[in-house]
């Protein structure tokens, strides 16, 4: 039960951690407003999930951070 418990939570890291590679990816360099705000964003759970899973376009991510 555990290691099912750490293997999600390893998960999760990854997501967020691609999602701020894509950040990067789209000219939002480190310490930027919009970079600063896909951390706060990236580093709640509940607007992680909503991120990954509702927000469908790429302009609507951007909005939202």
């Amino acid at each position: 039960m555990e290691s099912r418990a750490r293997r999600e939570q390893e998960e999760r890291a990854r997501g967020a951690k691609a999602c701020m590679q894509l950040v990067v990816a789209d000219g939002f360099l480190p310490g930027t407003p919009v970079w600063l705000r896909a951390m706060e964003v990236f580093r709640n759970p509940y607007y992680r999930q909503f991120y990954i899973e509702d927000l469908e376009t790429p302009e609507v991510q951007y909005h939202f951070i």
